[in-house]
């Protein structure tokens, strides 16, 4: 974990050195200019970069039409969403307030651009509560506020009841004895994110890869049985999503989120190898509100922000070893996305779509036709199809998944089950006969294809007729349903769960190197590993 540190430290200050040879401002949300008057220049200082606020004094020259980044010392703190304005009697530039995710201090600036200067006035603690001295900004507040023609800076915040308008006459001259308590930085200082620090997660690790193969190599078979790890991914227990498996590394990949839930892009590494999670960097949390209305823009840092929800339009591409969410590809060796786009896929949005690794190549299978990704050329192609296909893909319930053994996939939706067949880019298309207690969908759309046993094993669980609960698998071979008597187990003991414990939160994957499926209960904050095996499964024909 130090030396993960310490190599974190020293990529950002990499990013600390590119910043200042940039030639202008890099990307920054709720950072604001003013004009300075007598100098014909623009001013801006700081702003919300998504992972972090940033510390950094640029100058634009109107006449030039050039951006200068200065490096005054000392700086202000880091901050965003703060006022900044110009002193018509003072001839200089105000600044107030602001956020870093936490209550900053309201502190008072002036930037005397000639000299390139910042000199503290004044410090009024962080309020707290309905009491306060002075202006209120909370963790991602924005100040409202301005100058008089007298230099009189005005600030409109929150009160009890009400807005509450704040004055402060700004005399340079004349700093009050508080501005001894600011807080005073280096140029160009970046405060971070603390919603999710990768550094925690892995102190906390401690993988042991002997240990943990020794607990996958000894699972009993058909048990489902909880991994041990210090702690679990970061966020909340209904991302309403998926999770990639990295076949290559033997790692889940956890990203996802949306409304009402995660907003932070971050992408979790769980290692199955060494059974403990680690966060891949320190996370974009976007401003905007994310909805189903809501477009998904790259962060400021070229990280895609995560949608609605994810649902099932990201997965593993084995010949890239990249993890795809559409046109978008995270490199998990590196822990950071790629740049440049993959052109050539088409398609409506996360809700129409459903991704899917094969060997060859991840599939998309969207409104507007299947896909597959090719590596070498890091873009998508439309692959041929003949035959039914459905009329959409649905985010909730659909199923696309790959069969090994026929190099065909079996797509899913409420009744029907097609068959595309790589080989000849032909699809056709059955309504099996649906047992009831399947409920609406066929696969509900997790599954895992177990090629040793030539069956479909689906993770939702349904209930049967002796009022159970358990797993149910699909046998390509005859198209029919059977009940299997999959147990739970979790510190020895057996796990009564009940009918809607695996949802759409969760995920199932299979790892054919280890031969064993692993679902990454993300709704219960748990990891589960099984060892099929067919011979003593119990299946049974689910029949009404």
């Amino acid at each position: 974990p130090e030396t993960i540190g310490r190599t974190r430290d020293l990529h950002a200050l990499l990013e600390k050195a590119a910043d200042a040879l940039a030639p202008e401002p890099p990307g920054r949300a709720r950072s604001p200019l003013a004009y300075d008057g007598a100098a014909r220049k623009v001013v801006l200082f700081g702003g919300d970069g998504l992972d972090r606020v940033r510390g950094d004094t640029w100058v634009y020259d109107c006449a030039s039409r050039r951006w200068e980044q200065r490096f005054p010392e000392p700086s202000p703190a880091p901050r965003a969403g703060h006022i900044l304005a110009w002193l018509p009697q003072t001839k200089k530039i105000v600044m107030a307030g602001g956020y870093d995710r936490r209550r900053l201090p309201q502190d008072v600036w002036v930037y005397d651009v000639a000299t390139n200067a910042w000199k503290p006035l004044l410090c009024t603690p962080a309020a707290e509560g309905k009491a306060a001295s002075g202006p209120r900004a909370d963790e991602r507040g924005i100040q409202v506020g301005g100058v008089g023609d007298d230099d009189v800076l005005m600030c409109l915040g929150p009160g009890n009841p009400g807005l509450v308008v704040w004055a402060c006459r700004v005399d340079a001259g004349a700093p009050d004895a508080s501005a001894e308590k600011v807080t005073r930085s280096a140029p160009g200082e970046y405060t971070f994110n603390p919603t999710v620090e990768p550094a925690e997660w892995e102190k906390a690790a401690n993988p042991d890869r002997e240990q943990a193969m020794r607990f996958l190599k000894g699972l009993a078979p058909n048990r489902w049985t909880a991994m041990k790890f210090a702690r679990y991914a970061p966020g909340a227990t209904n991302r309403w999503g998926t999770t990639a498996y990295d076949t290559a590394r033997h790692q889940f990949l956890f990203w996802g989120g949306g409304h009402a839930t995660s907003k932070e892009n971050d992408v979790a590494h769980f290692s199955v190898r060494g059974s403990c999670w680690t966060i891949g960097y320190r996370p974009d949390d976007p401003i905007e509100r994310v909805y189903a209305s809501q477009p998904t823009p790259l962060s400021f840092a070229g990280r895609p922000h995560v949608p609605v929800h994810a649902y099932k339009a990201y997965c593993f591409d084995p010949p890239s070893r990249m993890m795809l969410y559409l046109d978008r590809a995270y490199d998990p060796g590196g822990r950071l996305w790629l740049v440049e786009a993959c052109a050539g896929l088409r398609h409506k949005g996360v809700m129409y779509s459903v991704m899917e690794p094969t060997p060859a190549g991840a599939v998309c299978l969207s409104s507007e036709g299947l896909f597959r990704f090719d590596a070498r050329e890091r873009r998508w192609v439309q692959l041929p199809w003949e035959g039914p296909r459905p009329q959409r893909m649905w985010c909730d319930g659909h199923s696309v998944c790959y069969d090994s053994r026929r190099d065909c996939l079996w797509v899913t939706t409420e009744k029907e089950i097609y068959r595309y067949d790589f080989a000849t880019g032909r699809a056709s298309v059955s309504v099996p006969e649906k047992p009831k207690a399947l409920g609406q969908f066929l696969f509900w759309g997790e599954e895992a294809y177990i090629p040793e046993a030539d069956l479909v094993l689906i993770m939702k669980l349904f209930r049967r007729p002796d009022g159970r609960v358990g797993n149910a698998v699909w046998n390509p071979q005859d198209g029919r349903f059977y009940w299997t008597n999959l147990t739970f187990v979790e510190d020895g003991r057996e796990v009564a769960m009940k009918e809607g414990a695996l949802s759409w939160h969760d995920a199932i994957a299979y790892d054919p190197a280890l031969r064993i499926v692993l679902l990454n209960n993300s709704s219960a904050r748990k990891v589960w590993a099984l060892r099929f095996d067919r011979e003593t499964a119990g299946m049974e024909e689910m029949k009404d």
